[in-house]
């Protein structure tokens, strides 16, 4: 049993950890592969990284190193598309007609 509160913090740049999933180098090309891909999704972004790199990761780790580069999100334009007049549905009739009356 340790004594409370006499653990040290260790400083974050000198704590160890995993090692990061994309280099600089990783980056660049991912950074080029999304402007050649403006409007490409993460799932297709980290497909293609793999492809051209060898590299693969998930699309949370594509994510964060996009936002870290600082890189935004392009959405595509949309064009309006006219709408088409809404005709009202013919309601059912009830009761009786002229021609039921005079039988």
């Amino acid at each position: 049993m340790g004594i409370k509160g006499t653990a040290k913090a260790v400083p974050a740049a000198k704590r160890a950890g995993r090692r990061a999933a994309l280099n600089i180098a990783h980056v660049v090309e991912l950074r080029a592969l999304i402007a050649e891909h403006r409007h490409a999704s993460l799932d297709q972004v980290s497909c293609e990284l793999d492809r051209r790199t060898g590299v693969r990761v998930c699309t949370a780790t594509v994510r964060e190193a996009v936002r870290a580069a600082g890189v935004t999100r392009v959405k595509p334009d949309r064009k309006a598309v006219a709408a088409e007049p809404v005709q009202p549905a013919a309601s059912p009739r009830y009761g009786s007609t002229s021609e039921d009356r005079s039988r």
